[in-house]
């Protein structure tokens, strides 16, 4: 073929792959945006469209709801003071009788709704024999709470406008509708025994309890194990802000299970090296394996030490004369040996009797 010809060949061989390659990416993130946008305006739509849970009805004042009312004592007739009303002179009173209030994010929060007691909760939790590990107590509770997700009924807006949906977690804790990814941590941990240990809401905070302990490592300090903690650093602002339970380790990431993760329960990885990692917290000693750093020693300077070489002289031997031995030849007498003459052995003949039979 051509060479030039093959070339363009090629080259349009090419051109359609990496044509192909940026239309399935399009199409993937055509797809995002579009759950993005469902997912937006279906907030917006509960928001807007709901049921008012606040107990007030919304009324926005208007002209019909007011009147005014003269307080200037001087009066315009007044010959000698010519004076003329102004917007001073005049107080507006408000006869609708009704508190205008105009509905809020906040109103559309049935504070009633997706609420769980101890007993809900503790019923989707799995049955775990005694004599099973602590770590996999924990591994096994985390991946029973999978797939819940923070209520979109009921719900608060905290001080930055972000939305906080009530949790099972914050309702174990105490804090019903706060950030609960370290307290989904401490909820697992708990219902798997692990009552000795600090069980917080902050992931700082557990840090330091758990550095006291002696259950804490720095990245690179500690191989983890399945049921351990690994805490993040989400927003890379150099402080541990989530936490999250290891369900699975391989050479190059961990995998684990995370609450508050996109409003849910879910299953997600980190690589070893990534900087969200901050550090692993021990939740099973006995089982899990420190890495010793090893001990950096000054390399130790020594001197050559001079050998002398010694000279010997060579040894001369005599060679050893071996004279030959004459043997003298052995005689043999042969010997004789005698035939032994067999007679022959007469036999006689055996006779026999024909039977006749009958055709």
């Amino acid at each position: 073929m051509n060479p030039g010809l093959q070339y363009d060949l090629q080259k349009i061989k090419q051109t359609k792959t990496w044509k192909g390659r940026l239309a399935s990416m399009l199409a993937v993130v055509s797809i995002i945006v579009i759950i993005a946008v469902f997912w937006w305006l279906k907030l917006t739509g509960i928001t807007m469209a709901g049921e008012a849970f606040c107990g007030y009805d919304e009324h926005s004042h208007t002209a019909e709801c007011t009147e005014l009312v003269l307080v200037c004592d001087i009066s315009e007739t007044d010959e000698d003071n010519q004076h003329e009303h102004t917007e001073e002179c005049y107080i507006t009173n408000y006869i609708c009788h009704t508190d205008e209030h105009i509905h809020n994010s906040l109103c559309y929060s049935d504070i009633n709704a997706d609420k769980e007691t101890a007993d809900v909760w503790e019923a989707t939790l799995p049955y775990i024999a005694e004599e099973v590990s602590t770590k996999d107590r924990i591994v096994e509770i985390a991946r029973s709470q999978m797939g819940y997700t923070e209520s979109i009924s009921n719900f608060t807006v905290d001080a930055d406008g972000v939305r906080r949906g009530y949790t099972r977690y914050g309702e174990w804790y105490g804090n019903p509708y706060g950030k609960w990814s370290v307290m989904f941590v401490s909820f697992c941990l708990n219902y798997a025994g692990l009552d000795d240990m600090y069980l917080g809401s902050g992931a700082d905070a557990m840090i330091v309890q758990w550095a006291e302990a002696d259950r804490y490592f720095d990245k690179g300090e500690y191989t983890p194990i399945e049921g351990d903690v690994v805490f993040l650093d989400k927003n890379e602002n150099g402080t541990a802000d989530s936490a999250a339970i290891i369900i699975e380790i391989s050479d190059e990431y961990v995998t684990v299970i995370e609450g508050d993760c996109e409003d849910a329960v879910a299953e997600t990885m980190y690589y070893f090296d990534d900087s969200v990692i901050v550090g692993y917290g021990l939740s099973s000693p006995g089982n899990s394996l420190i890495i010793v750093q090893p001990v950096e020693t000054e390399p130790v300077e020594t001197e050559p030490v001079e050998t002398e070489q010694v000279e010997t002289e060579p040894i001369e031997t005599e060679p050893v004369k071996t004279e030959p031995v004459e043997t003298e030849p052995i005689e043999t007498e042969p010997i004789e040996t005698e035939q032994v003459k067999t007679e022959p052995v007469e036999t006689e003949p055996i006779e026999t009797e024909q039977v006749e039979t009958e055709p």
